[in-house]
C-alpha cells in the first residue's frame, strides 16, 4: 500500500493516541477531519492497521508477562492453524506470532506469578506434546516498544528517570469492564462506551481519567500490518560481554534512538537484551547489525536472529486477566 507524506503523519498521531479526536488530527497534518476520517477508515478496509491497542500495566492488575517459544515438529499446515487456534482463544495468552529458524511460534504468557505461567505451559505441552519438540519460557523484566518508528517518525530520548515497577491496586466491577472493553478496542467512544456501562458519558470519561491517572493504561495505539509498510520485522536476541552501566545506558539510548529499532526488552534468561528492528531487506539488517557490533564491540554479542513471519493475535490483554481480577474484586466487595 502506498503511503503518502500525509498518511504517514496520520499513522504516527493515531500511534501516539488512537482516541485523539479526528479534528485534532486534522489540525495537526494540515488535512480536513472528513479527509482524515475517509484515509483512517482506508487504511482499516485495506487491513493496513490490524486492531485498536490500549496498553495497560500488567502489574497494576497483579500480572506479570514473560515470552513462551515453540519448537514444532510432524505439523502440516492444519495442524499449525489448530494450534494456532487453541493459543489464540486461551484466555492468558497474547500477541502470537510465527517465525522462521528455531522457532516456530513466539507468544506472550500473562500469568499472576511463576506457578502460574508453568501451569499454563504445560497445559500447552499436554494438549500438544506430540507436536511439540522443543519449549522455552523466558520472564519479562523490562519492555519498551517504540510504536511511532514505522512512520519515520520517532520521539525524544526520555531524560527522566524511568518509574520503578508498582504493586497492584484495587479496581472495582466497572473499572475492569471498562478496561476491558477498550481493550477490545481502544476507539471506542464515550457515547458507545456509556451504555455498555450503564453510565453517563460523562462517568465513563471521569473513570476513563482514573485510570489513566493511576497508570493502569500507559497508552492507546495502533497495530499496523508491517509487511502492508513494507517491513519485515526481526527479534534479535543479544548477551551482554564487559559490561557496566554507563556501557549499557550508552546502548540504551542507542536503541531509543535508532529509526528501525522498535521495541527492545531485558528477559530473565540465557540472553540478556531481545531488540526488535524493522527493515524493508535482509541487507538492510545486516547494514545495522555491522553498526551495533561496531558501535559496541566489547559489549554485544549475538545470540540469536528470529524472522517474524505473521501475528495471528495482536497484543491485547486477555480476558483471563480480567476474569481473575474481576473475581478478586467481588471476593473483597
Amino acid at each position: 500500500m502506498m503511503l503518502d507524506l500525509k498518511d504517514k503523519k496520520i499513522l504516527y498521531e493515531l500511534s501516539k493516541n488512537c482516541r485523539l479526536p479526528t479534528s485534532q488530527i486534522a489540525k495537526r497534518v494540515g488535512l480536513s477531519q472528513q479527509v482524515v476520517d475517509y484515509r483512517i477508515q482506508r487504511f482499516i478496509k485495506n487491513h493496513l492497521i490490524t486492531d485498536f491497542i490500549t496498553e495497560v500495566n500488567l502489574e497494576k492488575l497483579g500480572f506479570h508477562r514473560h515470552i513462551l517459544y515453540l519448537q514444532l515438529k510432524n505439523v502440516n499446515e492444519q495442524k499449525e492453524r489448530e494450534i494456532l487456534n487453541y493459543l489464540i482463544h486461551h484466555p492468558f495468552l497474547t500477541w502470537i506470532t510465527t517465525s522462521t529458524g528455531r522457532w516456530s511460534i513466539i507468544l506472550d504468557v500473562i500469568a499472576k506469578d511463576l506457578v502460574h505461567a508453568s501451569h499454563i505451559v504445560e497445559e500447552i505441552k499436554s494438549k500438544y506434546h506430540h507436536f511439540l519438540d522443543e519449549t522455552k519460557i523466558i520472564s519479562q523484566l523490562s519492555y519498551h516498544y517504540f510504536h511511532s518508528k514505522y512512520y519515520s517518525f520517532s520521539d525524544p530520548f526520555p531524560h527522566k528517570k524511568l518509574k520503578k515497577q508498582t504493586k497492584a491496586i484495587s479496581l472495582d466491577s466497572l473499572d475492569l469492564k471498562l478496561l476491558s472493553l477498550l481493550c477490545n478496542n481502544a476507539k471506542l467512544s464515550f457515547v458507545q462506551l456509556s451504555p455498555l456501562l450503564h453510565l453517563t458519558s460523562n462517568a465513563v470519561k471521569n473513570r476513563l481519567k482514573k485510570l489513566i491517572d493511576q497508570e493502569v493504561i500507559k497508552n492507546f495505539t495502533i497495530a499496523p500490518d508491517k509487511t502492508k509498510l513494507g517491513y519485515e520485522q526481526y527479534d534479535i536476541q543479544f548477551t551482554f560481554e564487559q559490561t557496566n552501566k554507563e556501557k549499557e545506558q550508552r546502548l540504551i539510548h542507542y536503541l531509543y534512538s535508532h529509526p528501525n529499532i522498535n521495541f527492545y526488552y531485558k528477559p530473565l534468561g540465557p540472553w540478556d537484551l531481545e531488540v526488535g528492528i524493522f527493515v524493508r531487506n535482509p541487507g538492510e539488517l545486516r547494514k545495522i547489525l555491522l553498526e551495533m557490533r561496531t558501535s559496541f564491540p566489547d559489549l554485544i554479542k549475538i545470540y540469536d536472529t528470529v524472522l517474524f513471519y505473521e501475528e495471528p493475535k495482536s497484543n491485547r490483554v486477555p480476558e483471563g486477566v480480567f476474569a481473575e481480577a474481576r473475581s478478586i474484586s467481588s471476593t473483597k466487595s
